[in-house]
Protein backbone atom coordinates (compact mmCIF):
# COMPACT_ATOMS: atom_id res chain seq x y z
CA UNK A 1 0.00 0.00 0.00
CA UNK A 2 1.38 3.24 -0.91
CA UNK A 3 1.47 6.39 0.92
CA UNK A 4 -1.04 8.21 -1.12
CA UNK A 5 -3.78 5.54 -0.96
CA UNK A 6 -3.25 5.25 3.49
CA UNK A 7 -4.23 9.12 2.93
CA UNK A 8 -6.78 8.33 0.52
CA UNK A 9 -8.29 5.69 2.72
CA UNK A 10 -7.73 7.70 6.10
CA UNK A 11 -9.74 10.78 4.50
CA UNK A 12 -12.45 8.88 3.20
CA UNK A 13 -12.62 7.68 7.10
CA UNK A 14 -12.27 11.24 8.01
CA UNK A 15 -15.08 12.57 5.46
CA UNK A 16 -17.63 9.83 6.81
CA UNK A 17 -16.87 10.25 10.34
CA UNK A 18 -17.66 13.97 9.96
CA UNK A 19 -20.78 13.34 7.98
CA UNK A 20 -21.96 10.87 10.77
CA UNK A 21 -21.71 13.72 12.82
CA UNK A 22 -23.14 16.22 11.36
CA UNK A 23 -26.52 13.46 10.17
CA UNK A 24 -27.14 13.32 14.35
CA UNK A 25 -27.76 16.81 14.55
CA UNK A 26 -31.23 18.50 14.98
CA UNK A 27 -32.70 21.25 13.92
CA UNK A 28 -32.55 22.93 17.39
CA UNK A 29 -28.67 23.39 16.86
CA UNK A 30 -29.70 25.98 13.78
CA UNK A 31 -32.28 27.59 16.15
CA UNK A 32 -29.53 27.73 19.05
CA UNK A 33 -26.80 28.96 16.01
CA UNK A 34 -29.38 31.73 15.12
CA UNK A 35 -30.32 33.31 18.49
CA UNK A 36 -27.10 33.60 19.86
CA UNK A 37 -26.16 35.39 16.33
CA UNK A 38 -28.86 37.76 17.19
CA UNK A 39 -28.34 37.81 21.24
CA UNK A 40 -24.24 38.66 20.43
CA UNK A 41 -24.68 42.22 20.43
CA UNK A 42 -26.82 42.61 23.46
CA UNK A 43 -24.02 40.06 25.45
CA UNK A 44 -21.32 41.90 24.45
CA UNK A 45 -23.43 45.03 25.19
CA UNK A 46 -24.08 43.68 28.72
CA UNK A 47 -19.98 43.15 29.23
CA UNK A 48 -19.26 46.62 28.14
CA UNK A 49 -21.46 47.60 30.52
CA UNK A 50 -20.28 45.69 33.43
CA UNK A 51 -16.46 46.50 32.81
CA UNK A 52 -16.47 49.54 34.83
CA UNK A 53 -17.28 48.05 37.86
CA UNK A 54 -15.56 45.16 37.91
CA UNK A 55 -12.41 47.22 37.14
CA UNK A 56 -13.77 49.39 40.24
CA UNK A 57 -14.41 46.07 42.02
CA UNK A 58 -10.56 44.75 41.55
CA UNK A 59 -9.46 48.30 42.08
CA UNK A 60 -10.85 48.43 45.61
CA UNK A 61 -9.57 45.22 47.06
CA UNK A 62 -6.02 45.52 45.60
CA UNK A 63 -6.20 48.94 48.10
CA UNK A 64 -7.69 47.23 50.10
CA UNK A 65 -5.36 44.12 50.63
CA UNK A 66 -2.24 46.65 50.38
CA UNK A 67 -3.87 49.00 53.24
CA UNK A 68 -3.96 45.45 55.27
CA UNK A 69 -0.22 44.32 54.49
CA UNK A 70 0.84 47.79 55.03
CA UNK A 71 -1.16 47.93 58.50
CA UNK A 72 1.17 44.71 59.81
CA UNK A 73 3.92 46.26 59.01
CA UNK A 74 3.15 48.75 61.05
CA UNK A 75 2.12 47.34 63.90
CA UNK A 76 5.09 45.00 63.76
CA UNK A 77 7.09 47.71 64.25
CA UNK A 78 5.81 49.62 66.55
CA UNK A 79 5.76 45.95 68.64
CA UNK A 80 9.45 45.91 68.33
CA UNK A 81 9.48 49.69 68.88
CA UNK A 82 7.83 49.59 72.37
CA UNK A 83 9.74 46.18 72.73
CA UNK A 84 13.01 48.18 72.55
CA UNK A 85 11.80 51.29 74.64
CA UNK A 86 10.68 48.56 77.38
CA UNK A 87 14.42 47.22 77.26
CA UNK A 88 16.13 50.36 77.55
CA UNK A 89 13.56 51.42 80.35
CA UNK A 90 14.49 48.18 81.94
CA UNK A 91 18.28 48.84 81.35
CA UNK A 92 18.08 52.43 82.93
CA UNK A 93 16.23 50.92 86.27
CA UNK A 94 18.69 48.49 86.81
Amino acid sequence: MTNRETTAESTKELHESVTEGQAGKSSDSWIKNAALFFASPFIAIAYAMALPFVGFYQFTKLSHEARVRKQKVLAKKARKARKAKKAEKAKRVS
